[in-house]
């Protein structure tokens, strides 16, 4: 199957997939707000100043370069991974198969780099809450807009589906 009458299969799948996606970014980042909101309002209405030297915010702030340095790494191997194991199979898949087996990918990484990112900015939000260091929660409304830029549209994850396709056919021609 291939051309219109796998698009016809394939769309209503993919975008049933991609909406799961997005509940998913959906529900990470507003549980930060949720905890951002609790934060500020409980340090605004009951906290007490913060101190000279904020350490558990300063150990917050290495625990998300961290993440962001961790997310990096673990996503590109994965990435690779999956990629090499679709390789594999994919003489033995059909086309609809293939493009499953990636979104599937797609769908693992965007929860895993997200959750990198979510639990960073829960550790920066609860080292404000205790310290109350105005700097904590800036950085980790920065590190929830990074999981908001990622929510999936299904035209994302289509294009993200064909250039690993691509990149499989890329790397045939070259052995």
């Amino acid at each position: 199957m291939s051309g219109p009458d796998m698009q016809q299969s394939v769309e209503p799948r993919l975008a049933a997939q991609v909406r799961t996606m997005q509940i998913i970014v959906f529900a990470l980042v507003m549980g930060c707000v949720c905890l951002a909101a609790v934060a500020l309002v409980f340090r605004a209405t009951n906290g007490d100043e913060p101190p000279e030297m904020p350490l558990i915010s300063y150990v917050a702030l290495a625990f998300a370069g961290t993440a962001l340095i961790a997310r990096t790494i673990v996503l590109t191997v994965m990435g690779n991974q999956g990629r090499t194991v679709v390789a594999q199979e994919a003489a033995d898949l059909t086309t609809e198969q293939v493009v499953f087996r990636f979104a599937g990918l797609y769908q693992t990484q965007l929860m895993i780099g997200s959750a990198l990112l979510e639990g960073a900015s829960f550790f920066l939000l609860v080292s404000y809450l205790v310290e109350g260091w105005i700097v904590s929660p800036i950085v980790a409304g920065v590190l929830v807009v990074g999981i908001a830029l990622h929510l999936p549209t299904t035209s994302r994850v289509s294009t993200w589906i064909k250039n690993q396709v691509e990149i499989i056919e890329q790397e045939q021609h070259l052995r």
